[in-house]
């Protein structure tokens, strides 16, 4: 199939999470040269996640995924994105995966237009591996292998991490007393609120020893009630919020995982159990993290006490003032070559 080169416009899908969104928009955002689109699904932690980057995608309306309703509204869905993909006529459209990308992945097939993969997490996702069968190329945050694909059109191009991890500014607007132990709490919206409900139960008491920051994206006015600790919605300069944490407790989704290995932070992760093929164990097993920096405490094994041992036992470890530099400039050229 022969793609018309003067066309220069490109169709990103990314939604759900921010483990999609994120990279999606940071590739989007640095591919110089093109007319750059986007489509997200209709979650209001999506949309504020396009705000902060000043961005208006198109928005499909589809909140969540159960497979009934989803069956139900999948014929409007995929109308909508033949609607969308008609009108901008994109030379490529990249997915990256979840429920938002398959009606869009599946109109830009029967277009006929060049399909490209972004997956960044250490398993191939359901929707992925479906239309890999029909993609160009597979750009990956992991190295390859992976099963049940054509390894032939992986392109293993690492994570692709936002810039203001590394290049920041300090906020005035966040009080923080330096006297005291940061202890940083995010980690995506899958299950996270009811992880972090239990993480602050145990830790507010002790709000007196550490400071508390809680990034509660979607979530924040549910931990409202919590008093002197800091909650914050989507937050967009997590470089500085990681600058100032001596730890993270965190969900373990690929793009999170890879900030805090090249962030070099010690953390305690939580993985989402419940994700599909266990990825979020597999992405702590496969980014090669330095052993004496984290450790994993399962959800059903979570408790006031082994939280509170991990975290006495991380701060004993001498912190380490590196980090490891992605180039985003080499991974965008890469990406270039076969958009």
């Amino acid at each position: 199939m022969s793609f018309k080169k003067e066309n220069r416009k490109i169709l990103i899908c990314a939604g759900g999470t921010g483990g999609h969104i994120i990279p999606a928009i940071t590739l989007g955002k640095n591919l110089t040269g093109y007319d750059v689109f986007y489509i997200c699904g209709n979650r209001d932690i999506e949309r504020k996640i396009y705000k902060t980057f000043d961005l208006n995608p198109t928005v499909l309306d589809i909140k969540s995924f159960n497979p009934f309703s989803y069956i139900l509204k999948f014929p409007s869905l995929l109308f909508d994105s033949l609607k969308i993909v008609s009108s901008i006529n994109p030379r490529t459209v990249m997915i990256t995966g979840n429920y938002i990308s398959f009606s869009v992945g599946l109109a830009a097939l029967l277009f006929g237009k060049k399909i490209i993969i972004l997956e960044q997490d250490a398993i191939i996702g359901k929707t992925n591996k479906i239309f890999s069968f029909f993609s160009y190329k597979i750009f990956t945050g992991f190295p390859a292998p992976f099963r049940y694909v054509n390894n032939k059109k992986i392109i293993h191009i690492g994570h692709i991490l936002r810039e203001n991890i590394f290049e920041f500014s300090k906020d005035n607007n966040l009080i923080i007393d330096s006297t005291k132990k940061t202890i940083l709490i995010f980690g995506g919206s899958q299950g996270a609120k009811n992880v972090a409900k239990k993480v602050l139960d145990f830790l507010c008491p002790l709000n007196e020893i550490y400071n508390i920051i809680l990034v509660a994206g979607n979530h924040y006015d549910d931990f409202k009630k919590y008093k002197n600790i800091t909650v914050l919605p989507f937050y967009e300069n997590m470089g500085y919020l990681y600058s100032i944490s001596d730890i993270v407790i965190s969900r373990s989704g690929a793009i999170s995982v890879a900030e805090i290995k090249a962030l070099n932070k010690k953390v305690i992760f939580i993985p989402f159990e419940s994700a599909s093929n266990k990825e979020q164990i597999i992405n702590i097993k496969k980014i090669n993290l330095d052993p004496n920096r984290f450790i994993v405490i399962r959800e059903k094994k979570l408790s006031k006490e082994n939280l509170i041992s991990s975290i006495e036992k991380l701060l004993s470890i001498k912190n380490e003032n590196k980090s490891f530099y992605n180039d985003l400039y080499k991974q965008i050229g890469m990406v270039k070559q076969y958009v």
